[in-house]
Protein backbone atom coordinates (compact mmCIF):
# COMPACT_ATOMS: atom_id res chain seq x y z
CA UNK A 1 0.00 0.00 0.00
CA UNK A 2 1.40 3.33 -1.08
CA UNK A 3 2.17 5.84 1.94
CA UNK A 4 2.93 9.29 2.39
CA UNK A 5 5.10 10.41 0.11
CA UNK A 6 5.10 8.71 -3.08
CA UNK A 7 6.13 9.89 -5.83
CA UNK A 8 6.85 8.30 -9.75
CA UNK A 9 9.11 8.83 -12.38
CA UNK A 10 10.13 8.19 -15.71
CA UNK A 11 13.66 6.99 -15.32
CA UNK A 12 14.60 10.11 -17.55
CA UNK A 13 14.61 13.29 -14.81
CA UNK A 14 10.29 13.91 -14.76
CA UNK A 15 9.52 13.14 -11.32
CA UNK A 16 5.65 12.97 -10.68
CA UNK A 17 3.98 13.57 -7.12
CA UNK A 18 0.81 15.33 -5.84
CA UNK A 19 1.51 18.94 -4.53
CA UNK A 20 0.28 21.42 -2.09
CA UNK A 21 -2.39 23.04 -4.78
CA UNK A 22 -3.61 19.49 -6.08
CA UNK A 23 -3.69 17.61 -2.23
CA UNK A 24 -5.66 21.17 -0.86
CA UNK A 25 -8.35 20.92 -4.11
CA UNK A 26 -8.64 17.40 -3.93
CA UNK A 27 -8.55 15.87 -0.38
CA UNK A 28 -8.21 12.53 -1.21
CA UNK A 29 -6.60 9.04 0.57
CA UNK A 30 -5.43 8.69 -3.24
CA UNK A 31 -3.07 11.19 -3.54
CA UNK A 32 -0.18 8.72 -2.37
CA UNK A 33 -1.08 6.55 -4.66
CA UNK A 34 1.54 5.48 -7.31
CA UNK A 35 -1.46 4.38 -10.06
CA UNK A 36 -3.55 7.68 -8.85
CA UNK A 37 -0.19 10.30 -9.21
CA UNK A 38 0.18 7.63 -12.97
CA UNK A 39 -3.28 8.17 -13.94
CA UNK A 40 -3.04 12.02 -13.17
CA UNK A 41 0.06 12.55 -15.49
CA UNK A 42 -1.84 10.69 -18.09
CA UNK A 43 0.56 7.47 -17.42
CA UNK A 44 -2.34 4.85 -17.31
CA UNK A 45 -3.45 1.12 -18.35
CA UNK A 46 0.03 -0.60 -19.47
CA UNK A 47 1.52 2.82 -19.77
CA UNK A 48 1.72 2.77 -15.96
CA UNK A 49 3.82 0.13 -15.54
CA UNK A 50 6.71 1.69 -17.35
CA UNK A 51 7.15 3.92 -13.96
CA UNK A 52 9.59 3.45 -11.33
CA UNK A 53 7.86 4.23 -7.80
CA UNK A 54 9.16 5.31 -4.42
CA UNK A 55 8.05 6.12 -1.24
CA UNK A 56 10.05 8.92 0.90
CA UNK A 57 9.33 9.28 4.69
CA UNK A 58 9.89 13.37 5.31
CA UNK A 59 10.27 12.74 9.42
CA UNK A 60 12.69 9.50 9.38
CA UNK A 61 14.19 10.51 5.78
CA UNK A 62 13.75 6.50 5.18
CA UNK A 63 13.64 6.67 1.10
CA UNK A 64 12.03 2.87 -0.67
CA UNK A 65 12.07 1.67 -3.20
CA UNK A 66 8.64 0.06 -4.33
CA UNK A 67 9.35 -1.04 -8.25
CA UNK A 68 12.02 -0.60 -10.58
CA UNK A 69 10.16 -0.35 -13.90
CA UNK A 70 11.71 2.03 -16.21
CA UNK A 71 14.83 1.27 -18.55
CA UNK A 72 16.65 4.18 -16.65
CA UNK A 73 17.13 3.27 -12.85
CA UNK A 74 17.10 6.62 -11.25
CA UNK A 75 16.49 6.06 -7.19
CA UNK A 76 19.57 8.04 -6.78
CA UNK A 77 18.11 11.24 -8.27
CA UNK A 78 15.02 10.65 -7.05
CA UNK A 79 16.47 9.92 -3.56
CA UNK A 80 18.37 13.05 -3.06
CA UNK A 81 15.35 15.15 -5.37
CA UNK A 82 13.32 14.03 -1.78
CA UNK A 83 16.22 15.23 0.37
CA UNK A 84 16.27 18.40 -1.19
CA UNK A 85 12.49 19.18 -1.44
CA UNK A 86 11.03 21.62 0.58
CA UNK A 87 7.85 19.45 2.17
CA UNK A 88 5.90 22.93 2.55
CA UNK A 89 5.00 22.61 -1.29
CA UNK A 90 3.45 18.96 -0.45
CA UNK A 91 1.91 20.03 3.01
CA UNK A 92 1.94 23.42 3.47
CA UNK A 93 0.95 23.04 7.41
CA UNK A 94 3.54 20.43 7.69
CA UNK A 95 6.52 21.88 9.93
CA UNK A 96 9.71 19.22 9.77
CA UNK A 97 12.35 20.18 12.39
CA UNK A 98 15.22 18.67 13.46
Amino acid sequence: MCKFFSIVSDGKGQFMYMDWNWRKDHPTDNNDSHTYIASHFGYTGEKEDSLNKYEYNPLTKVFVVDQINAREDDRFEVEQFCNDLDFSTIIEPLIIKP
